[in-house]
């Protein structure tokens, strides 16, 4: 009988696997959740006109789970934890929200929070990037339930486009808690074969600061300009244009909600007799590039001549500037177009919880960051990489790990010899003394 009631249990945790669908335990880490933050959290652009759905069989699913809370609920949470690092606070999933389609069916969509809120050293921060999301295996599940259920997506949500998109060859084998922005950049040239593209490897950003970025530009290299990128990842996963531009308010509703963002406070206690001398080394080695604090000016945009990170973002498919100028789009996302590539030298408000560095991800602590390119760790695990077991507050970021060899695929290992995720460049701050990195790194900790 314990047997049957065991193989039941993980059968209907398996069955919600390949929903595509994912969420984190009930009392997993602590929650910063503010009622602020609540607006962010329901946010999504949904309206009917396509875009990031699940298929009503799969709400259904995920409510039958939900109905059976000291059963099926906690079974699913544990299992699609591990799986694909979507989190649920308080009993809730972050980011996967029911809706109504056009047909009347009910059916779950995402919200900007699915990718855009995570945990750092064990405390949940809605607006964080969401460091263990593995969008690659989330995709590939959904593009598998979709193509065996080819009844199961309603009219009004392109459920198999969104399918396609995310589940596609191009979302690849990538880090958990990284996207490729291939998947957006393709919308606007469907016709190009695969291989003319190459990777956009990118980690997913936290969301404060954005007023002042905007200034400069979005994405790490600051293409972006234009209320409509708030739309883009829906719209490339089968929103209409249509539905984006009467939804324009929604649009600037998401544009707000990003400003609203403050950075989380250091978590524990920090070493006050350090900071000063720690500000000092700041703004003499980094304040040029990332500015003063406290301050609100525009980050600035650095070539990448200068700063020599991995290149390979800035290999810009070709065409790409002229569909985004002529497209259907053209209103509402239109792109800047600087002297030269190069990459936006980010804010450093909340920078203790935006681990691993540099705009790929590449780098596993401020510590391996202030080390000589050469000497930083070629590989590292980002596995649990939210909670508290992983976070170093001397290094401030990832524990080492021991890795455990494994086979291509392997999402939970980041390896810096792979095309898009080199850990090469920014060179600044690597020959100070250690009690000058030791003090930066304390300083850092208060912004």
């Amino acid at each position: 009988m314990k047997t049957l009631f065991r193989k039941t249990m993980w059968g209907l945790a398996l069955l919600l696997l390949h929903t595509g669908c994912s969420v984190t335990q009930r009392t997993g880490g602590k929650s910063a959740i503010a009622s602020k933050d609540e607006s962010f959290l329901n946010f999504h652009l949904y309206d009917g006109g396509g875009g990031m759905v699940l298929p009503p069989k799969v709400a259904k699913r995920i409510r039958f789970a939900e109905s059976s809370e000291r059963v099926f609920e906690p079974v699913m949470h544990r299992f699609l934890d591990k799986q694909l690092g979507i989190p649920v606070v308080d009993g809730r999933m972050t980011g996967i929200l029911p809706v109504q389609a056009t047909d009347g069916q009910e059916v779950y969509t995402f919200g900007c929070a699915v990718c855009h809120s995570g945990k750092a050293a064990g405390v949940f921060v809605p607006g964080l990037g969401n460091k263990t999301f593995d969008t690659s295996k989330g995709g590939k599940m959904l593009r598998h339930f979709v193509g065996t259920h080819p009844d199961s997506t309603p009219s009004g949500t392109n459920g198999q486009e969104f399918s396609h998109t995310i589940g596609s060859r191009k979302n690849g084998n990538q880090v958990r808690g990284t996207v490729d922005d291939v998947l957006v950049f393709d919308k606007f040239l469907p016709d190009r074969e695969e291989r003319d593209f190459a990777p956009n490897l990118v980690k997913i950003p936290a969301v404060w600061d954005f007023e002042s970025k905007m200034k400069t530009g979005l994405f790490c290299d600051g293409l972006g300009n234009g209320l409509g990128w708030f739309g883009a990842v829906p719209w490339a996963a089968g929103q209409s244009t249509e539905s984006l531009r009467r939804n324009r308010e929604r649009l600037e509703e998401a544009r707000d909600l990003f400003f609203r963002f403050e950075p989380p406070p250091y978590p524990f206690e920090i070493d006050r007799a350090r900071t000063e001398f720690g500000q000092q080394v700041f703004s003499e080695n980094c304040m040029r590039c990332h500015g003063t604090y406290p301050g609100s000016e525009p980050p600035n945009f650095v070539p990448v001549r200068v700063v020599k990170t991995d290149d390979t973002r800035l290999q810009l498919i070709p065409g790409l500037g002229d569909a985004i100028d002529h497209g259907p789009t053209r209103d509402l996302m239109q792109r800047n177009i600087h002297d030269e590539p190069g990459y936006i030298a980010p804010r450093l408000r909340g920078i203790w919880s935006r681990f691993p560095y540099l705009h790929n991800g590449s780098v596993p602590s401020l510590a391996a960051l202030l080390t000589p390119p050469d000497d930083r760790p070629v590989r590292f695990s980002v596995r649990n990489a939210g909670e508290a077991h992983r976070f170093d507050p001397v290094a401030v970021g990832l524990t080492e790990k021991k890795i455990i060899v494994s086979g291509p695929g392997n999402r939970n290992l980041y390896d810096t010899r792979m095309t898009g995720q080199s850990n090469e460049g920014h060179a600044f701050g690597t020959r100070l003394s250690q009690d000058e990195k030791t003090a930066l790194i304390e300083y850092l900790k208060t912004l």
